[in-house]
């Protein structure tokens, strides 16, 4: 049984990147050497009665960005992709305000973003997902 994740980015300016995660999302990390970032995520746990897709929309940003995102949850972690797609939870904003939220840096209910659809998805994954 899975019982937990890594996820492991490769980062073409690792202290830049660093620097983001520590001195502006404040969220620390994993060194792996080589310009290899790693991140933990917790133990999989039961969700309820929440579904398993959340639908990330940065609303200030140019559409050849293509800033949506959607992260689906399964047994043993997660997948994502960029795109637009129906989720059980949407988190609109301006795309700063959208990653304050996921990072934990601004709380899901403020003004500055919209929560459409089961919040208690979004909420899950605040408390359990740890970037570090």
């Amino acid at each position: 049984m899975i019982n937990g994740a890594h996820v492991i980015l490769y980062s073409r300016d690792a202290e830049a990147d660093r620097a983001f995660f520590r001195d502006v999302l404040r969220y620390p990390h994993v060194d792996g050497g080589g310009g290899w970032l790693i991140f933990k995520l917790p133990p999989a746990e039961e969700r309820g009665d929440v579904g398993t897709s959340i639908h990330l929309h940065a609303t200030d940003a140019r559409p050849e960005l293509n800033a949506e995102w959607l992260i689906e949850l399964g047994d043993s972690g997660f997948t994502w992709h960029r795109g637009h797609d129906k989720a059980a939870v949407a988190l609109r904003g301006p795309l700063a305000d959208v990653l304050r939220v996921f990072y934990r840096r601004l709380p899901a209910g403020s003004a500055r973003v919209e929560v459409l659809g089961q919040g208690a998805l979004l909420d899950y994954w605040l408390e359990r997902v740890s970037l570090g």
